[in-house]
């Protein structure tokens, strides 16, 4: 083997041989010869060597023969050079170690060691831009032109990239004052440095509010009046996106009661309760998953806490074998026993889970299709609310119904196999039309020996404690009597579909709501062009209506020889109806209530799409809020209503015992539609005619409804803020 055009011979040359027999290779010596035994044959020799141009030449092997075969190489032109350089810190000069270097062409890729040094070899002679980058830099691309055999040096100086703007924290000083009492600091911990900010008030009573720097605002509360508590809360924006949120609690100096009675509110609280303790009267009640107690008074005494599993929704307060406990609906955590016989020493006892199992559930998945046959089974029930009569207790299940158990099984700590609570009986209380349930009971309330439930879009359910059989109801959505509502003057009876064949209407033969019939005829066929003009009750209260038509609490009260269940209807209002002679009705003398009057609630009030101008700062449609709003508690005292509405606070209403003849505006009907279009129902209070729903103050965009400041309502505090207030009468 030599070299081409010269007798010059290559040593260490690797010669190949490939072919059926397989593969076979030697090396020249220094002379550049070689041999090889192969077997008899074709094959495809290759010669190669460093520096060289390989070549391939094809031979035939014959037995007992020797055939010879030269290689003439070239010599290979050399194409590539090498770049190498430095990565440092702009600033300080120091190395920057694991830095990355990559051409934009050719796919030739570095990291810099640790002096920050690099080396990129065989880099095909050309012109390349070269990008340095590194964790917390800017990156930084030059041009480079490589030439062949040569080194070539490019360096880099990178900047240091500026920090992100963002909030780190937001504080108020002092976070809780009283009324008058001078001013707040708020002060911000940012990173980075804004192009803009701004600070703004964003809820509750409004105050003067000046901004001092990006990081710095200082809030006067010196002329600040309240009835009951309130919460502040400020809003801090960075650059027009970066935002953070701080709140100022606000307590009155004069907490005289009001109409009679103390009023224990709870602002961010879901769960409330009082009991006894060294004669004096003692609350509890939650922040989020905290339990609180504290005794009530006119001064502010000590709150003692212990932390719950899970978030609370109801309470409820139980002597057993010598102590006193609170047994907390604790969500998919269950029932949490919290040992308050002495409340300054609070424990938690246990929590114990509770399961549930439906078979046989009919119901329409989101494309048309009938599911027959399901099985809903959970060992994490959401536990909503308890009752107990001393002996037996009464669990609200929202994915299920009701479960009654013993105080001895929970405090005994009876559980079945799966380590849930061991229920006696139990009775299933939801409805499948579409995937999600109706009708999971929300509250519960032992009044008479007869157990009230508020059971969201169901309504409210009377059930017997003994046999858990229901005895009566109230549905505001099914009730074709009532057309002050979201959808008007609907008669459901006439809105759904039927059975071409037996005439059946589309409704569950037991609630009359809407069954997944309905939901099948609408998708399949309204839905999809089939008879695109008919009414679609499913889906209407499915995307907007349920929030209408919610019942989240009860309560039950005797007023001049009517027995009344006042319900708190989310933004329904709060709806009064005639439940005389519960006491009496059975599963076969069912009652159903007949309506006596209401007064609504702070409407949804503003535009279909999220981010577009509402029309007051009130909660709207397009953010989601419908959920969040209405009335979602009650109690009655006397010839009054208490209940808490999200946006008017604290709300009493007078006489109570004739809300079919007392309760409405002093000159209906009134005309409430504000844009002349029949049951758009944005403002959502078109449908209202009892009462005046326009603005107190035209001028203010947080103005309630003048109906809020006429009778029968006698208060409305205006200042608490915040989601799912609690009411409790002391």
């Amino acid at each position: 083997m030599t070299v081409n055009g010269t007798n010059t011979a290559i040593a260490g040359a690797t010669v190949s041989a490939s072919g059926a027999a397989g593969v076979f290779t030697v090396t020249t010596g220094s002379r550049g010869t070689y041999a090889m035994s192969l077997p008899a044959g074709g094959y495809n020799v290759t010669a190669s060597a460093p520096g060289y141009t390989a070549a391939n030449l094809p031979a035939t092997i014959m037995a007992g023969t020797t055939s010879v075969l030269n290689f003439a190489l070239n010599t290979t032109v050399a194409t590539t050079g090498t770049i190498s350089g430095t990565v440092t810190d702009g600033v300080t000069g120091a190395a920057i170690a694991g830095a990355q270097l990559s051409t934009a062409t050719g796919g030739y890729t570095a990291v810099t060691d640790s002096a920050g040094g690099y080396l990129i070899n065989e880099v095909t002679a050309g012109s390349y831009t070269l990008t340095a980058s590194a964790e917390g830099y800017d990156s930084l691309a030059l041009p480079v032109t490589v030439q062949t055999g040569a080194v070539t040096t490019v360096d880099f100086t990178l900047a240091a990239q500026a920090p992100a703007v963002g909030i780190i924290s937001l504080t108020a000083s002092p976070e809780l004052v009283s009324e008058g009492e001078g001013t707040v600091s708020l002060d911000a911990v940012i990173t980075g440095t804004p192009f803009s900010f701004s600070w703004s008030q964003v809820s509750g009573p409004k105050v003067p509010l000046t901004a001092i720097s990006s990081t710095s605002a200082v809030v006067d509360v010196s002329l600040l009046e309240v009835a009951a508590e309130a919460d502040l809360v400020f809003r801090l924006e960075l650059d027009g996106s970066m935002a953070g949120e701080v709140v100022v609690s606000v307590q009155p100096l004069n907490m005289t009661p009001v109409l009679g009675p103390n009023v224990q509110i709870g602002g961010s609280s879901t769960a409330v309760a009082r009991f006894q303790f060294s004669g004096a009267e003692w609350c509890l009640f939650n922040i989020g998953t905290e339990l609180n107690a504290t005794p009530v008074g006119m001064v502010k005494g000590p709150v003692y806490k212990v932390i719950l599993p899970e978030f609370a929704f109801g309470i409820e307060i139980v002597s057993y074998n010598g102590g006193v406990y609170a047994l907390v609906a604790n969500g998919v955590s269950g029932i949490t026993v919290v040992d308050i016989t002495d409340p300054t020493l609070m424990s938690v006892v246990s929590s114990t889970p509770v399961n549930y199992y439906l078979e046989n559930v009919t119901f329409t998945e989101t494309g048309g299709s009938i599911l027959p046959g399901n099985i809903m089974s959970s060992s994490a029930a959401p536990v909503a609310d308890i009752a107990s009569d001393g002996t037996n207790l009464f669990i609200a299940d929202n994915k299920f119904g009701i479960h009654k158990t013993s105080l001895a099984n929970l405090f005994n700590q009876a559980l079945e196999a799966d380590g849930t609570l061991f229920i006696d009986s139990e009775v299933c209380t939801v409805q499948y039309a579409g995937e999600q349930a109706w009708g999971g009971p929300i509250t519960l309330k032992l009044v008479n020996e007869k157990l009230f439930a508020a059971m969201g879009v169901l309504g409210l359910g009377v059930f017997d404690p003994l046999s858990l059989e229901q005895v009566a109801r109230y549905n505001l959505y099914t009730d074709e009597a009532r057309t002050e509502d979201f959808f008007g003057a609907m008669a459901i009876t006439q809105a759904v579909g039927s059975d071409p064949l037996t005439g059946d209407l589309f409704l569950d033969d037991f609630t009359g709501m809407p069954d997944y019939r309905q939901v099948n005829y609408e998708i399949t066929e309204i839905m999809k062009g089939t008879a695109p003009d008919a009414p679609t009750p499913w889906a209407d209260l499915e995307r907007t209506g349920k929030w209408y038509y919610e019942a989240l609490d009860v309560d039950v009260e005797v007023l001049d020889g009517r027995a009344i269940a006042f319900i708190a209807y989310s933004l329904g209002g709060v709806i009064a109806v005639d439940v005389t002679g519960y006491e009496g009705a059975t599963a076969s003398n069912f009652l159903t209530a007949p309506f006596l009057g209401y007064f609504p609630a702070v409407p949804v009030n503003g535009p279909y799409a999220t981010e577009s101008m509402p029309a007051s700062l009130l909660p709207y449609e397009g953010a989601g809020m419908l959920k969040e709003s209405g009335v979602t508690g009650v109690e009655i005292n006397g010839n009054q209503v208490y209940l808490t509405d999200h946006f008017a606070g604290l709300v009493i209403l007078d006489n109570a015992a004739t809300p079919d003849t007392s309760w409405h505006g002093a000159a209906p009907p009134y005309n409430n539609d504000t844009d002349g279009i029949p049951d758009n129902n944005v403002p959502d209070f078109e449908d209202i005619t009892s009462y005046d729903m326009s603005p107190w103050d035209p001028l203010d965009n947080e103005s309630l409804p003048r109906c809020f400041y006429e009778a029968p309502s006698l208060l409305a505090t205006r200042e608490l803020n915040g989601h799912g207030y609690t009411l409790q009468l002391m």
